[in-house]
């Protein structure tokens, strides 16, 4: 199996994890150049017997052409995302439904990386329940989510929140930093600096109406906040404990 993703993709080390316990060889077309260290996600691709290649300055995608004909091997999209995939998130709007029985009226919350998760979520609840809050992931998320739908839902229509993209995708910004902060202090639960650090962070600043019921959807990617160090930088002041 090939697939590609920025260097601390969560979904390629999912792939990695997949293939390793099904018993398949899995590469890894990673964006950019080598990274100079092993940290977060590329430690446990590694761990998981996966072959990482380096893009470089070419493009993603042909970098996984050559590999594939190369290699003669079966090609999953950047971020795990296509038109059947979409439908891992219409199940998980149904459990949303099954765990949160008052969820009707309510608003969800989600980050917007390649657009399967929005997407699947849209289709299952509709496009003015669901928020997505754009990680910088895909150049134009709203043609992208849209593409996912097969013109069910008109791109006008998505709900889509652009405040947090900052100076681009896996960049961390002092918003996000503050974000992962007040939640792990306030609640106990931890975000990621790329996906869900930048939904909470358009959340908490209140960037877009919303109703008195919101549900924040956590999609994972917690090894990621390792491939981070620059986090430890310009820590917030420490609140008194209630």
């Amino acid at each position: 199996m090939i697939t590609s993703g920025a260097p601390q993709s969560n979904h390629a080390r999912l792939t990695a994890a997949a293939a390793a316990r099904l018993g398949l060889a899995c590469v890894l077309v990673l964006g950019g150049p080598p990274a100079p260290d092993r940290r977060g996600n590329l430690l446990l691709d590694e761990l998981a017997g996966a072959e990482i290649v380096w893009s470089g300055d070419r493009p993603l995608a042909e970098v996984v052409a050559v590999e594939a004909e190369r290699r003669s091997a079966y090609v999953i999209p950047f971020g795990g995302t296509s038109s059947a995939s979409v439908q891992g998130y219409v199940d998980c709007g149904r459990e949303l439904r099954a765990q949160v029985p008052d969820i009707d009226g309510a608003e969800v919350v989600v980050a917007l990386g390649s657009g399967g998760t929005m997407a699947g979520l849209v289709r299952e609840m509709g496009a003015e329940r669901v928020v997505g809050v754009d990680t910088g992931a895909v150049p134009d998320p709203r043609a992208t989510v849209a593409g996912l739908l097969d013109g069910q839902v008109e791109p006008g229509a998505l709900r889509i929140d652009g405040s947090q993209v900052g100076a681009g995708y896996g960049v961390v910004t002092d918003a996000v930093r503050a974000a992962l902060y007040e939640t792990a202090r306030e609640e106990g639960v931890f975000l990621d600096p790329t996906y869900t650090g930048r939904a909470m962070a358009a959340l908490l600043a209140g960037s877009f109406p919303h109703g008195d019921r919101v549900v924040f959807l956590h999609t994972g990617g917690l090894p990621g906040l390792f491939g981070h160090p620059e986090l430890g930088q310009l820590t917030p002041a420490r609140r008194t404990p209630r």
